[in-house]
């Protein structure tokens, strides 16, 4: 059984990992980034190539802060807005690295 000090150290476990599935790259994956092998990918729609340029800037910004950036590639849809594709990926490791996680998490505030 589970005796009177070891209780509150299960909450503190229970409460820690779903603070970590919340915090970690399943809270990415859960806000619509797509994984493959190496590659986190995300599409934003904005109404104007106004507004798609103005978040393409704003990414730019995190970017350098972060020194880690995206690609992005831009689809104009005429009177249906426009389409940004963005991709993090971390060249040296040739797969997925926390750095690609934490500029996803930036993206997405």
């Amino acid at each position: 059984g589970i005796g009177p000090i070891s209780a509150p150290m299960l909450f503190k476990n229970v409460a820690k990992a779903a603070w970590k599935r919340m915090d970690g790259p399943d809270a990415v994956l859960n806000s619509g980034w797509e994984r493959s092998p190496s590659v986190l990918r995300k599409t934003f729609h904005f109404d104007s190539y106004t507004e798609a340029i103005e978040a393409a800037k704003k990414v730019d910004e995190m970017s350098t802060t972060m020194d880690h950036h995206a690609n992005m590639k831009f689809t104009h849809k005429c009177v249906e807005g426009v389409d940004i594709e963005m991709e993090f990926f971390t060249y040296e490791a040739k797969e997925l690295t926390e750095k690609d996680y934490d500029a996803a998490k930036a993206v997405d505030m």
